[in-house]
């Protein structure tokens, strides 16, 4: 099995502002957080995180990471155990093969930034089941997910979130579009003790 994170530094967020260290009013969801995340790493399960990577903010990686690494409830983050991922802001990596429309010479730029398919599913280790925490729900998480499940589309699959380790930023857009998205993808909700349990018992590393 393998819990993704995506996008870690939205639990730093309060609105639209990039929190340096802990927010009192998220202490209990970033402490579940934080257990779980250690007690996957405990437990030898693969872990990947997903870091968003924005051509026009070069500076917003390390941002990200300030505000993380300045709460020590995600002090987990400079685990070494942890697999990077370089995602865009959309949760998303590149394709195994170039899109018409990118000129080759972007393409190899983008390649040298972003995470690829190809180079992920060579490091992922077993693939069912899948953890997703992190955010937003309703976008970037939901785009991961999907674009995993089509990457490892077989009836063996088991795909799930974890609505209390996820940031959800729109709920009119989360109830009416993304949560039917992701059901329709086979991929459903776990409680965090469901989770827990899951990842407690697995002998899936």
């Amino acid at each position: 099995m393998l819990v993704n994170i995506i996008h870690p530094y939205i639990y730093k967020l309060k609105g639209n502002e990039l929190i340096i260290g802990p927010i009192q009013e998220f202490t209990e969801r970033d402490q579940k957080v934080s257990d779980f995340v250690k007690t996957a790493l405990d437990n030898e399960i693969q872990i990947f995180n997903y870091d968003r990577v924005d051509l026009d903010r070069p500076l917003g990686a390390i941002m990200h990471a300030t505000a993380l690494i300045a709460d020590p409830l995600y002090s987990f983050i400079k685990d070494k155990r942890i697999n990077i991922v370089m995602a865009t802001g959309y949760g998303l990596i590149l394709p195994e093969e170039k899109p018409d429309e990118i000129s080759d010479e972007n393409w190899n730029y983008l390649c040298e930034i972003y995470s690829n398919w190809p180079d992920l599913r060579s490091k992922i280790q077993n693939s069912s089941p899948a953890l997703f925490i992190g955010g937003a729900l309703e976008a970037c998480l939901a785009n991961a997910a999907i674009n995993f499940s089509r990457q490892f589309d077989d009836n063996r699959q088991q795909i799930f979130y974890v609505p209390e380790l996820c940031v959800s930023v729109d709920s009119d857009f989360l109830e009416k579009e993304a949560l039917p998205k992701l059901e329709e993808r086979g991929i459903n909700p776990l409680s965090y003790e469901e989770a827990l349990s899951l990842i407690q018992t697995s002998t899936c590393n």
